[in-house]
């Protein structure tokens, strides 16, 4: 059975963001949703995202997939595992730092390039 987990997601633009988890780039979720409203975000601000890989239906064995669309034109590209780990985020038109917490769950950093 897969463990879900947290991701919180902080915004060090200068300006707000609004973040979407795309219906591009997502396998094996049961959560986040595609399509998800995730939150705006103003500036140093911080929304909490959780995750959890789908177990069967082909997933198995495979990492959970998301990417999140921020403000439209930024994207950044999240896989973890069925206990929640989270690897390197692949981002494009924007930059963005993973880092686990000392309880458990991630930290995002998202900043531009």
């Amino acid at each position: 059975m897969a463990t879900g987990n947290t991701l919180h997601i902080l915004n060090h633009f200068s300006y707000p963001v609004t973040i979407y988890v795309s219906d591009s780039n997502w396998n094996c979720c049961d959560a986040p949703l595609q399509n998800q409203q995730v939150g705006y975000v103003q500036p140093q601000g911080s929304v909490a995202l959780p995750y959890c890989r789908k177990d069967g239906h082909g997933c198995n064995g495979e990492q959970g997939v998301f990417q999140l669309d921020i403000n439209v034109s930024m994207t950044v590209g999240l896989n973890f595992d069925s206990d929640g780990g989270m690897a390197s985020p692949v981002s494009s038109g924007c930059a963005a730092a993973l880092s686990q917490n000392a309880d458990g769950t991630y930290s995002l950093i998202v900043y531009a390039n």
